[in-house]
């Protein structure tokens, strides 16, 4: 039997202690304390979660070292799918695994007040608590959890709940019953509620996180412009390409092997006819590198008046990298622009210390956990 952590018994209403707080359904019906199980496992929440997230990372860097010294895979695709894709889901993994050492083990109700055991157990007593406030976790590697914040008498958050136990309803059933304050999370129909106002904490936490966010929102913007502006100019170089190409000849500056040890490339130097210079970086073939040397002239198709549009008439080797295709990269910036214009305003609520939540169908700003 658990041991009523506080100094009355549950029914013991003569205490000097915290005053004792009806269930949800009759007292004399009620078997204190009612528990929740977040079943929690050390083993399947933390251990394995780091484990599988290191392993990833090793594996990542792996076929990092693979793919430049082993196979020279270069289909841009590949390679971050099989270096990039693992190494963020490694770091979200071991992320998940440390968050989830703070998660609630068990939590048990009582007349006086809430008992959460986590590493360490924590009672808090029902007159401590003013406001409870359920929203969905901030955390990227558990988005799909939920976190109650227990807030004091000055709004200020006290204790937060989290793991798979905060999204039982049940418990959040009756701890909006114990707390007495079910209008700060759900107000009932028709009622003219005040928006709930930010406290210092979620102002200084909101902007911690507006900093990162309103950076991703920037870089993504500026990828947005950048990835559709480029796929259009080779479109239209390629266009050009076709229609105005003409053969010429480009004079080799260098030819080298890539940093990976196994690409070959030249340089080549282009001069259109009204004395424009443009030099050129591309993969070529084994044998047309072993061919030719520094200085040599090479068969090139150029559009005359412009020395930047110019591709090898043999030898070169030409990309497959699906990041190439103009359609690609100009839905690559699509969806930059889209993620821009709900990160960056965003930035500007969690600045201010509010989040928007998603509860009941509706959206609702509210301040952040």
């Amino acid at each position: 039997m658990n041991e009523n952590p506080y100094s009355v018994t549950a029914h013991d209403t003569r205490s000097d202690g915290p005053a004792p707080m009806a269930a949800p359904q009759a007292e004399t019906e009620t078997k204190w304390p009612i528990e929740f199980d977040g079943g929690f496992s050390q083993t399947w929440s933390v251990v394995v979660p780091i484990l599988v997230g290191l392993l990833a990372i090793i594996a990542a860097l792996l076929m990092f070292a693979i793919n430049l010294w082993v196979i020279d895979v270069d289909n841009q695709l590949t390679f971050h799918l099989t270096t990039t894709a693992p190494t963020i889901f490694g770091v979200f993994s071991i992320m998940a695994g440390l968050g989830a050492r703070g998660a609630a083990r068990m939590i048990r109700l009582w007349p006086q007040g809430i008992e959460i055991q986590r590493e360490q157990v924590e009672t808090i007593p029902w007159s401590a608590i003013t406001g409870i406030q359920i929203s969905d976790s901030s955390s990227p590697a558990a988005p799909h959890e939920k976190v109650i914040v227990l807030s004091g008498a000055d709004g200020e958050p006290i204790s937060r709940i989290t793991g798979k136990i905060a999204k039982n309803e049940s418990l959040q059933n009756c701890l909006k019953h114990f707390t007495n304050r079910l209008s700060q999370i759900e107000a009932p129909q028709g009622a003219n509620t005040k928006r709930p106002v930010a406290s210092q904490a979620s102002r200084k936490k909101g902007r911690r996180m507006a900093i990162l966010t309103g950076l991703g929102g920037l870089l993504l913007a500026a990828a947005g412009i950048f990835l559709p502006l480029t796929a259009y100019q080779e479109h239209q170089a390629a266009l050009r390409l076709t229609n105005e190409g003409v053969a010429g000849q480009g004079i080799v500056t260098e030819k080298f092997v890539a940093p990976n040890g196994r690409t070959l490339r030249i340089r080549y130097a282009v001069t259109s006819v009204d004395g424009q210079r443009a030099e050129h970086n591309v993969e070529v073939d084994e044998a047309f590198y072993d061919r030719v040397n520094q200085g040599d002239a090479v068969s090139i198709t150029t559009v005359p008046d412009d020395p930047h549009i110019s591709v090898l008439q043999n030898g070169e080797v030409i990309s497959n990298d699906p990041t190439d295709n103009p359609i690609v990269t100009g839905l690559l910036g699509l969806f930059g622009i889209v993620a821009a214009c709900f990160m960056l305003p965003m930035t500007v609520l969690m600045w201010k210390g509010y989040d928007i939540n998603f509860n009941n169908g509706k959206f609702q700003l509210v301040p952040m956990a």
